[in-house]
């Protein structure tokens, strides 16, 4: 018997706090999603093809609740969620990252390699999950946000802890 998600919903996440983004008149990926800027370390290939043409006009303000994976949760959550709530940009996911650069400033993004969730839709109009991370130095990586996006379809599991932003 299916479960009905939005019955189950309360006990996948549990509210943690509020925050707001500044919107602006003109955001493209082009010329701000840089790795080596803004704390950005490493972009991957599916963020960049999902969004790299994408350009946004008129982005207000907005106010976002922040929500804490209380259980392992999947991309039907995310399916549930996007029916629910309004639309989160691009240029939010930038000013959140620009006012947050490393794992030493303030800010409502985790910084323990803990996923930070968002739902933005990509330059086709299909929605993405977008999980972004923060990590030290690794390898050839210098320490700084990892950027991902996941299709819905996508059997992804997300860590109990991780943060769902969402739109108020």
């Amino acid at each position: 018997m299916a479960r009905n998600m939005s019955d189950s919903l309360p006990k996948l996440l549990k509210p943690v706090d509020k925050t707001n983004v500044f919107g602006m008149s003109k955001f493209t990926y082009k010329g701000n999603f840089k790795e080596g800027e803004n704390g950005i370390s490493l972009i991957n290939a599916n963020f960049s093809r999902y969004f790299r043409s994408k350009i946004e006009l008129n982005i207000q303000d907005i106010s976002l609740n922040i929500y804490e994976a209380i259980e392992w949760c999947d991309s039907s959550v995310f399916k549930f969620l996007q029916r629910e709530k309004e639309e989160f940009f691009l240029a939010h996911l930038f000013n959140l990252l620009k006012n947050q650069p490393d794992d030493k400033t303030a800010g409502p993004l985790l910084t323990h390699c803990t996923s930070n969730l968002f739902l933005i839709t990509g330059t086709n109009g299909v929605c993405r999950i977008v999980d972004v991370g923060f990590s030290g130095k690794a390898g050839f990586y210098e320490a700084g946000w990892f950027l991902h996006a996941h299709s819905m379809r996508n059997p992804c599991l997300y860590l109990p802890g991780s943060r769902v932003f969402l739109v108020n």
